[in-house]
């Protein structure tokens, strides 16, 4: 097999997963009255955990963690930032409107890929990235139908 095929097959196994986990999610907040907040905390937690043990078992031991190098600090911050922003506004959209679209409006966020590449390494934006941008934000209008209540 190659390796197009499996990283493709690997891609397709991981959305749906999170598919899964996010709506698992959902249903634990309708029916246990969660706030987006708790979900958020209790995301979070775990994933310090992880991260901190994963980090232990492969670094090597003299490691230091705390020592960031300066050219990537502030991109790595913007980063952590910007992800954990995305979950919070996930679980808030879980809030306040159905998981189908609230899913939909955070699986749009790799629409804007070609205008942070233009931004950040000055890669031009293709017509083609802009057909694609506008029938996938048509699309998503026609699934989400925003007009109807």
């Amino acid at each position: 097999m190659s390796e197009m095929i499996k990283g493709v097959t690997l891609f397709i196994v991981c959305i749906a997963l999170y598919c899964l986990q996010m709506l698992i999610v959902k249903i634990f907040m309708q029916k246990f009255h969660i706030s987006a907040f708790e979900v958020t905390y209790q995301f979070c937690a775990p994933l310090v955990l992880f991260s901190y043990i994963g980090i232990k078992i492969t670094a090597p031991k003299s490691t230091d963690f705390l020592n960031i190098p300066r050219d990537i600090f502030w991109p790595l911050l913007g980063r952590c930032t910007c992800g954990f922003l995305t979950e919070v506004t996930i679980f808030l959209a879980f809030t306040y409107t159905s998981y189908s679209k609230a899913f939909c409006i955070h699986k749009m966020e790799s629409l804007f890929s070609p205008f942070i590449a233009y931004y950040t390494m000055r890669e031009p934006v293709k017509s083609a990235d802009l057909i694609g941008i506008v029938l996938c934000i048509s699309g998503m209008l026609l699934l989400l139908q925003p007009w109807r209540a």
